[in-house]
């Protein structure tokens, strides 16, 4: 069946240096929107993000926030020059005796002076985050189209629902269009009775003639035959396993336009009602599929 926009989902992936933690939520939106929030050293990884969304996504606005953490080792390293560090003993070790000062050259005197110990920030390895953050994006993204396969689900079998409710009015609509010529045939005649009593005779002809009139204006035959037509296209294309939309967008203002129509051609109590439950109908299943992707 066809899937919602709405959802989300959750991935998480690491090493012994890193991990990842990707949250994506979507909602309905007529193209695809992405919006990606990392850590301000983790901007390269928004195109990554953007790149996935694009290709699998399909249709919504997406917001994707990406959390970057250190889980191993510290991300400074520590260099020692052994040489310089001989190099300060030596001249310590001189200068004590030269001015014959009787000290000891401890460790501390010789690693205060900041070239013999130095610490660097380890290289980043690009590659390997962006690899992680794929890992957790797919994730995410699994747990995300699961949720919008069983809103999908739902929204599909209360929108076949409605299209139930609405064949139903429609078949009664259908049955009282039929029967307006004969109504108001008897309706014309007894106010033609009553106007001109029964000393003057009925033209019949003229009679007949009007109903005919009356009949080919009103003939909704047409509007209903299309309306059964568009109800059948929503029900195969709803079940399908793909993006329908945008179809079923088109179909619900082809019905509408339809009940439009019907709702102009009649002047009946009785059909102009059941032309507001049939768009109140119409309207409802609009609304619900403004969340199918």
């Amino acid at each position: 069946m066809a899937n919602s926009m709405t959802g989300f989902g959750r991935g998480e992936s690491s090493n012994e240096l890193h991990q990842v933690i990707v949250e994506v939520k979507s909602v309905n939106h007529r193209y695809q929107e992405v919006y990606v929030r990392t850590p301000r050293h983790g901007n390269y990884l928004e195109q990554v993000v953007r790149n996935y969304i694009k290709q699998e996504g399909g249709r919504g606005k997406y917001e994707v926030n990406v959390e970057l953490s250190n889980v191993g080792d510290s991300k400074f390293e520590l260099s020692v020059d052994l040489a310089l560090a001989n190099a300060y003993y030596q001249a310590y070790k001189s200068i004590a005796e030269d001015l014959e000062i009787n000290d000891t050259i401890s460790l501390s005197m010789i690693t205060r002076n900041n070239e013999v110990i130095v610490s660097k920030r380890k290289e980043i390895d690009y590659d390997e985050i962006s690899n992680l953050t794929l890992q957790a994006l797919e994730c995410a993204m699994r747990d995300l189209w699961h949720m919008r396969k069983v809103e999908g689900e739902r929204l599909s079998n209360e929108l076949l629902g409605r299209l139930n409710t609405l064949g139903e009015t429609i078949e009664e609509l259908g049955i009282l269009s039929a029967n307006l010529p004969l109504d108001y045939k008897r309706k014309l005649q007894e106010r033609i009775e009553e106007l001109l009593g029964s000393s003057v005779p009925l033209d019949k002809d003229r009679l007949e003639n009007e109903v005919a009139y009356y009949a080919d204006k009103l003939n909704v035959e047409e509007e209903i035959n299309r309306l059964k037509s568009h109800i059948l296209q929503f029900q195969a294309s709803v079940i399908l396993d793909e993006p329908v939309g945008r179809k079923l967008d088109f179909l619900v203002q082809e019905m509408n336009r339809e009940v439009n129509t019907i709702g102009s051609k009649s002047n009946d109590e009785s059909i102009a009602g059941l032309v507001i439950d049939l768009k109140a109908e119409i309207e409802k299943m609009r609304e619900q599929i403004q969340n199918l992707a």
